[in-house]
């Protein structure tokens, strides 16, 4: 907090009025000085009550008190009774002590508000973007198990499956077929093995005349040869049906009807399925827990930087309003101090020199002291980073291409892992598509 200034006689005008202040002391270097004509206060001790008044004013006010003020002086040096009345003197000096600690404020205001972006500026660039490790499958040592353990073990898996299913289908093929179930066949040739209702025997046709003869001698050389291919066909045919039936049926237990038990390699196909469905698991889950890492990073990093940014943009944008102002008032203290200088002065043509200070412009170039250098308009500024990471999703088809080669048994219903990147919600790293 700023101490109080010695130019305490304010609040004694303000107490007594002017009517009262003929024999006020206004401060340690002045007294009051009494016009002779009119035995009122001297209007330079008016200005210099009224000056006082800026110190406790806000910011919003002190311009147009300053130009007031400056409008007052210009008034009371056209007077040139009044120049000769020794209180312009102390007025003029306190004036300017007054100004100077207006001034000495405005560099102080300058210097916070500077100091104010640059802390805001630091902590943005504090807000560091997440570098992100390697991918599991680069890291060294690699993870355990790797996915070469994975497709061995799904190699494996398949040569069970395998045998399972060939057990299955000699289950199924062990129950019978029809091929048994030739007529030509039953009942003796289809040991058992048809699978149905056995049909009719079959039915060898009317008995040769020539066997009903009296004697063989009655009997051709013709016609026996005629019966002898007729049965040899039969035969022929008898043969090729049972050779048909125990092809189809060959590898079944004996005796016919016994059941093929495939138990074991069902228990095997379940055994080997949940320890390679553990193995793809734990490979895979390292995906989900880096993509989850990374992306909570990556979230932390953001929320720093869009935090830090917002406070450094209000603040920079209050600054773009505050910075003027005070050059605003500091173009008037100099606008003040210059007409002081010719009030004290010896100019030869008084008006002529207020004018010229009324006219200055007094612009910011002239006081370069008096700036603010806006963090974000340099080229350095930190800029927000975005994840440039493609994260690899477990089920994806790029995934089981590049890690499987697409093997048929990897399962797909590893609900912990199988998609476990894309229920992440990504807003910062994008998932590997090529």
């Amino acid at each position: 907090m700023r101490p109080i200034m010695k130019h305490t006689a304010v609040v004694i005008l303000g107490c007594l009025g002017f009517s009262a202040f003929h024999a006020v002391k206004v401060s340690s270097q002045a007294e009051v000085a009494v016009s002779a004509r009119s035995g009122m206060p001297s209007p330079w001790l008016s200005l210099l009550a009224n000056s006082w008044t800026l110190a406790g004013s806000p910011p919003s006010q002190k311009e147009s008190t300053l130009k007031k003020m400056a409008e007052d002086i210009v008034k009371l040096a056209k007077n040139a009774d009044l120049k000769s009345d020794p209180s312009m003197v102390t007025a003029v000096n306190s004036i300017r002590s007054l100004l100077e600690d207006m001034t000495s404020s405005i560099n102080s205001s300058n210097i916070e508000a500077q100091t104010g972006l640059d802390d805001k500026a630091d902590a943005v660039a504090a807000c560091q973007a997440p570098t992100a490790p390697a991918q599991p499958h680069l890291q060294m040592p690699r993870p355990q198990p790797t996915h070469t353990n994975v497709t061995n073990c799904r190699g494996q898996q398949q040569t069970i499956e395998n045998a399972y299913q060939a057990c299955l289908a000699l289950q199924s093929r062990c129950r019978g077929n029809t091929l048994c179930c030739d007529p030509v066949i039953q009942p003796e040739g289809g040991h058992g093995w048809c699978n149905e209702t056995p049909k009719p025997s079959f039915s060898f046709g009317a008995v040769s005349l020539c066997y009903s003869a009296p004697s063989a001698s009655q009997c051709s050389i013709t016609q026996l040869s005629t019966e002898l291919a007729y049965w040899q066909g039969l035969l022929n045919q008898y043969d090729q049906k049972v050779a048909d039936c125990e092809s189809v049926m060959a590898g079944c237990p004996l005796p016919a009807g016994t059941p093929v038990d495939c138990t074991a390699e069902h228990s095997a196909t379940v055994v080997k399925r949940g320890e390679c469905d553990t193995i793809q698991q734990n490979f895979e889950n390292p995906y989900c827990t880096y993509a989850s890492d990374l992306q909570t990073s990556w979230d932390n990093y953001t929320t720093c930087y869009n935090t830090n940014m917002a406070a450094l943009s209000t603040a920079e944008a209050a600054e773009h309003t505050n910075l003027p102002n005070r050059w605003q008032q500091y173009r008037a203290i100099l606008r003040i101090e210059c007409l002081l200088d010719v009030l004290v002065g010896s100019e030869a043509d008084m008006t002529a020199a207020l004018g010229a200070c009324i006219a200055a412009r007094y612009d910011a170039p002239s006081y370069p002291w008096l700036n603010v250098s806006f963090p974000t308009d340099s080229s350095s500024f930190p800029a927000l980073q975005t994840c440039p990471t493609q994260l690899w999703e477990p089920g994806a088809a790029i995934f089981n291409s590049y890690f499987y080669n697409n093997h048929t048994l990897i399962s797909d219903t590893l609900t912990e892992t199988r998609g476990c990147v894309g229920r992440l919600s990504l807003q910062h790293c994008a998932t590997k598509t090529s």
